[in-house]
């Protein structure tokens, strides 16, 4: 007599699943507050292989087809800090980061990171840059938000930012007469090659200008409506958060309690005399401490070796 095998009934498997698989633990999402949340789906990151965009010429009424700004990090995102809206009207009051910065630095110096120690706070900003590329995604021209890297190498000769690297090579002029890449009618497709060195930390790229002028009114004419009403002056896609918001996220960098001790010993006393104060000259708002050029993840040295692309 064979021996017979009893399997599990449906009612049983399903019993043992509810407990028996564990569930991987899901990442926390990137909380990248750079961009309005409208534009946030327009960021753009460059894929592996050559990518050809065009980029938007410089639009009336800015100072430029890129702008500018400044990052602060905390664990797991990103945000700007005021002096990226220079030029817009909205730059006034410092960085909850600044001010925790220089309390630290005269009161608790040894956490603040330095090559010495590379473990203490970064809370200086990233120079950082942001223009439009007209991307041809699924068929369809899309207008596109890069956000990179502005760091220039440093006097020490170091590697540059990917923006650096796409504002020079647009911003060469070959000839005498000649225009850059971005010219509206003489201006020509950026090939931005990257790559993923084995063993590299970090990506790759080598870029390259085409040879034929291609008008930008020849992108304008593929796109959609709703792609050209989505374009607007780049202060305008930026997303500024308030000093509330920004104390929460310095906590993620310092913990609450010291964020707690800072907030606590810089707050501004409230007065509690009745009498009419005597107007006072208010000062030029000071600068922020000196910036912490440093090249993120996604804005890896590029490739320059090639002699088509040394400056």
């Amino acid at each position: 007599m064979k021996t017979e095998i009893a399997f599990a009934s449906p009612e049983e498997i399903a019993a043992s699943r509810s407990y028996s698989v564990t569930k991987p633990q899901s990442k926390p999402a990137y909380d990248d507050l750079i961009l309005l949340p409208e534009y946030q789906s327009r960021k753009f990151i460059f894929p592996i292989g050559k990518t050809c965009s065009r980029i938007l010429p410089q639009l009336a009424g800015t100072a430029g087809w890129m702008h500018e700004i400044e990052v602060l990090n905390h664990p797991n995102g990103q945000h700007l800090h005021p002096k990226s809206f220079k030029g817009t009207g909205k730059t006034k009051g410092k960085s909850v980061f600044d001010i925790s910065y220089s309390w630290l630095r005269a009161n608790m110096p040894d956490t603040l990171y330095s090559k010495a120690n590379p473990k203490g706070f970064r809370l200086l900003p990233t120079k950082m840059a942001i223009c439009y590329l007209l991307v041809e995604i699924d068929g369809k021209m899309q207008a596109k938000l890069f956000v990179g890297s502005s760091y220039d190498g440093g006097t020490a000769g170091g590697n540059c930012g990917v923006a650096h690297q796409l504002f020079k090579v647009a911003s060469e002029i070959k000839q005498p007469g000649g225009h850059d890449a971005t010219h509206a009618e003489h201006g020509v497709q950026i090939v931005v090659e990257k790559t993923t060195p084995h063993g590299a930390k970090y990506p790759s790229y080598k870029m390259t200008r085409a040879n034929v002028e291609t008008p930008i009114s020849r992108y304008l004419e593929r796109m959609d409506e709703s792609e050209l009403e989505a374009i607007r002056p780049l202060h305008e896609v930026l997303r500024r958060v308030d000093q509330d918001a920004e104390w929460d996220l310095l906590a993620k960098v310092i913990g609450e309690e010291l964020r707690d001790e800072i907030r606590n010993a810089t707050a501004k006393p409230q007065s509690t005399s009745s009498a009419k104060p005597e107007p006072v000259s208010l000062a030029a708002n000071e600068p922020s401490p000196v910036s912490e050029e440093l090249p993120t993840v996604d804005d890896a040295p590029s490739d320059t070796g090639d002699d088509d692309w040394r400056w």
